[in-house]
Formats: C-alpha cells, structure tokens, sequence
C-alpha cells in the first residue's frame, strides 16, 4: 500500500535569479531533490512504497499559507523564515493534537 506524504513548502524566499531560471523556485528544487531522495538504490524497498504530495506556499510576496489540517508536514526554505513566527507557532502549537505532523527548516 503507498504511503502519501502531504508536505506544504513554505517559499520564504526566491533562489538567485540564476538558479531560479535554471531551477526554479526553492519548492521546484525541493521537489525534484525529495522525489530522486525517494528513488534512490540506498533505501532499497524502503522508498517504493512512499509517494509525495508537495505543494508551494509564497508565504513572502503572495502571504499564501496552507491549511495547517491539510498537510503532514511542512518545509520552509529560503533566508527570510522570520516573516512565519507566528504561523511556525501556531504549528507547533496544532503538533500537540497533530503529534505526525513534520517542520523542516532549510
């Protein structure tokens, strides 16, 4: 049976103009970087039955956020994480009665 992961990825910054044309934004590369993660050979069977189910979040520009009930964890990228303080304590304050839900920082 898959296992779907719901992970929302806070944009909380735009890469260099350089690396988004190439890339794209930090939720593409996070994107592509967790979907090979997961087909790599080291984890042998342990990533065949996993899926992802990533969505972007311009929590900067946009001030777009998620839907704390609808995802399993979140992602937040780029250098300007202090615009979340308080959607981060809100969500950890919801991990109390949401003990799987995940917060990443990169």
């Amino acid at each position: 049976m898959t296992r779907t992961y719901r992970i929302a990825v806070l944009e909380c910054d735009t890469p260099f103009p350089s690396v988004n044309e190439k890339r794209g934004s930090y939720g593409d590369i996070f994107r592509d970087l967790l979907t090979k993660g997961l087909k790599n050979e080291a984890l042998g069977d342990k990533g065949k039955d996993v899926s992802l189910d990533l969505s972007k979040w311009d929590v900067v520009t946009a001030q777009e956020y998620p839907n704390i009930e609808d995802v399993d964890g979140f992602l937040l990228t780029g250098s300007s994480k202090f615009f979340l303080s308080s959607y981060i304590c809100k969500a950890n304050r919801t991990q109390n009665t949401h003990p799987s839900l995940m917060t990443l920082g990169f």
